[in-house]
């Protein structure tokens, strides 16, 4: 039985950079959102690691619904995607405002890890991956268990 978990602040939550490490090792693609500027070198804000994750290969690019001005990119979530991630997420494994604004892994069609709003965290956990994650040390009392309609 699958099982929604909220972080509030990812930063603050010390399992973080496990928690992310495990899912995104079971994960097969990303989707990721930034805004639509005419100028393409915004590297900041919202815009964060667009141009690198724009340069990798086989992505997928479309209208993103849920923001005026924004598109969604997609893809798999091979080798140099996941270096990203983690080249764009590692403030946040030291304490710090990550750099992706909002993005998703997922496995086959299910979400298994929504990042919102740069700091809010919602995992979407198997019975045995909880206690995974907490055979490698992640304090399942501070996962805050939600339901997700």
């Amino acid at each position: 039985m699958r099982r929604a978990f909220l972080i509030h602040n990812i930063v603050g939550f010390k399992g973080w950079e496990t928690c992310f490490r495990s899912i995104m090792e079971k994960a097969d693609t990303f989707q990721i959102i930034f805004q639509v500027q005419s100028d393409a070198l915004d590297a900041e804000g919202l815009n964060a690691g667009k141009q690198e994750f724009l340069n990798l290969p086989s992505i997928r690019i479309s209208a993103y619904g849920g923001m005026e001005d924004s598109i969604q990119v997609a893809g798999e979530l091979k080798m140099g995607a996941r270096e990203l991630f983690l080249r764009f997420m590692a403030p946040a494994f030291q304490g710090y405002k990550p750099d992706l604004w909002s993005f998703q892994f997922l496995e086959g069609d299910d979400v298994v890890l929504k990042v919102e709003d740069f700091t809010v965290g919602l995992l979407f956990l198997e019975e045995s991956e909880v206690e995974g994650l907490v055979a490698r040390g992640v304090n399942e009392t501070s996962l805050e268990e939600i339901d997700v309609l």
